[in-house]
């Protein structure tokens, strides 16, 4: 099996074993994202503190910018918590304005981003800009 995608082949041998799924198989698109931005040279540093004393993080920071990345990926969630619930919401809402008000430029990211290369797409143009 590849590292970042099932192929048709994975999928029907996986599922020859008859072994029962407890639980739903999740894919892991921040991996794949780092895998994307790593095999075009972007460095990033995960889990960016970017507004101390808040102790803020953004899920990665395109290294020698002021290039912020979000992933998204409770967006389709069945569960109303976290980032999908309101309050979730309205704490979003201040954090990415105040990434903004410091001079932060946000590129936000959902798993459709990742599978169709548009967050890198996007990540791309936003160290095209600011060269």
């Amino acid at each position: 099996m590849s590292a970042d995608r099932w192929t048709a082949e994975d999928l029907a041998e996986y599922q020859s074993r008859k072994v029962p799924i407890s639980r739903e198989v999740k894919h892991d698109y921040k991996a794949e994202f780092e895998q994307q931005l790593k095999l075009v040279g972007i460095a990033v540093v995960p889990e960016f503190i970017f507004a101390p004393p808040r102790k803020w993080r953004s899920d990665w920071l395109v290294i020698g910018t002021t290039i912020l990345v979000e992933f998204e990926g409770g967006l389709f969630a069945k569960r109303k918590g976290g980032h999908s619930s309101v309050t979730g919401i309205l704490r979003d809402i201040e954090k990415y304005n105040a990434a903004a008000i410091g001079g932060w430029t946000l590129i936000r990211i959902a798993p459709n981003h990742v599978t169709s290369g548009q967050g890198l797409q996007w990540v791309e143009q936003a160290i095209g800009m600011m060269k």
